[in-house]
């Protein structure tokens, strides 16, 4: 182990200047303690260790990086870094292995890391961000990178606040996993999949004012993605294209002013899930060329909207549940949906629901609202063999019902 300060500035220079090289099953331990320190390494072959420690702030404040780590063609490698201070920076590079690994761990305030992972299987990438004893104003940024691997790994721990998380991973095939966990306040956490089959990507926060995304492109079979916010101002948004089988996308918020977009596209036998507990709630989710696909929605509390269609998904289902509390609405439509369905149940007063299906032979529409003040506008167009079932309890209610063949 070496200890490097701020006053060994000829030392720092050479490790700066000249790359510290190593082949084979090599290991490079080094500690730096001070500011503005900088190095750079790199390691070529297999089983190589590189373990870095700095304390201090301001690392990396004239060239971008106070740590740089760089592995090249080779498995089993593993990188560790640890930083400690103010505004220190990390950036890592591993290409062309399998099995290789990139740990970071990063405390106090506006830290950033940077990292690339390319051409191998089994790789993982670990990031943990906090602030000091938890009560510092953090600001810390993450950015990492798969590119063609499978069963590999990206894990993001933020904690505190205002922090920015972003995974991406591409022919995120077997069992490859994108996961974000922040909490705090003012967090910002986006995770993307491109070419995916059983693979997941998740996002957890807790806090206030987060707002998380969810994109998976290429989706196959037994993919997953899913957002979960607990806290208030919250904003989630969920994408999946296929052509999947068997996906699932879900998003889960509670709290106050919450809102959530979620869509599938050319996802067979798949499933979009949206449940949202709090106040003034928006929920719009979307399906395109999913057949034998489901949609659940489910809002409980006071003047919650969903918006939800569903668009050449035959043999689908759309069930929306808006619980105990007022001004809910619920606008649904399935177009050019056969053998599809439209189940809604809301509870309370001033419900508004308007359903409607076009070209979706042998499809039904069933709608129960309990309470008073609620209406309801129900139509089927061009549906052969359909069925409209309409039940309101209560006072003032209105039911306008339309079937055309």
């Amino acid at each position: 182990m070496r200890h490097l300060s701020i006053a060994t500035v000829s030392v720092l220079a050479i490790l700066v200047a000249s790359p510290v090289l190593a082949q084979g099953r090599n290991k490079t331990d080094l500690k730096q303690t001070g500011t503005k320190n900088e190095v750079t390494l790199t390691q070529s072959g297999t089983g190589g260790v590189i373990d870095v420690q700095q304390v201090g702030s301001f690392n990396g404040a004239s060239t971008g990086y106070g740590a740089e780590g760089n592995q090249d063609g080779g498995t089993g490698n593993s990188l560790t870094v640890k930083q400690n201070g103010n505004r220190n920076a990390f950036q890592a590079l591993q290409r062309d292995g399998d099995s290789n690994k990139i740990s970071l761990t990063q405390k106090d305030n506006n830290n950033t890391a940077a990292f690339t992972q390319s051409g191998g299987a089994r790789n993982a990438v670990t990031v943990d961000q906090s602030g000091l004893n938890g009560v510092t104003k953090t600001d810390h940024n993450a950015g990492t990178s798969q590119e063609g691997g499978a069963d590999s790994s990206i894990e993001i721990t933020q904690t505190d606040r205002r922090q920015i998380a972003v995974a991406a991973q591409a022919n995120a095939r077997d069992n490859s996993l994108t996961y974000i966990w922040q909490t705090g306040s003012d967090q910002v956490a986006n995770g993307s999949q491109f070419n995916t089959r059983n693979s997941q990507a998740s996002i957890i926060q807790y806090g206030r004012t987060n707002s998380g995304s969810v994109t998976q492109n290429g989706t196959r079979d037994n993919t997953v993605g899913s957002v979960l916010q607990q806290g208030e101002d919250n904003a989630a948004a969920l994408l999946q294209t296929g052509p999947s089988n068997s996906s699932i996308g879900a998003i889960f918020q509670f709290g106050h002013d919450n809102k959530a977009v979620a869509q599938q596209t050319g996802s067979s036998n798949s499933g979009l899930y949206v449940t949202q507990v709090g106040n003034n709630n928006t929920g719009a989710v979307y399906q395109t060329a999913s057949n034998n696909s489901d949609i659940y929605l489910t809002q409980y509390t006071s003047r919650n909207e969903a918006i939800i269609n569903q668009i050449g998904s035959s043999a689908a289902t759309i069930s929306v549940t808006q619980g105990v509390g007022n001004d809910n609405k619920a606008i649904v439509n399935q177009v050019n949906s056969y053998g599809s369905g439209i189940y809604l149940n809301q509870f309370g007063t001033s419900n508004e629901a308007n359903l409607g299906q076009v070209l979706s032979t042998g499809s039904t529409i069933s709608a129960d609202q309990y309470g008073s003040g609620n209406i309801l506008t129900a139509s089927q167009t061009y549906n052969a063999g359909s069925t409209i079932s309409s039940m309101q309890n209560g006072a003032g209610n209105r039911a306008t019902i339309t079937q055309t063949r």
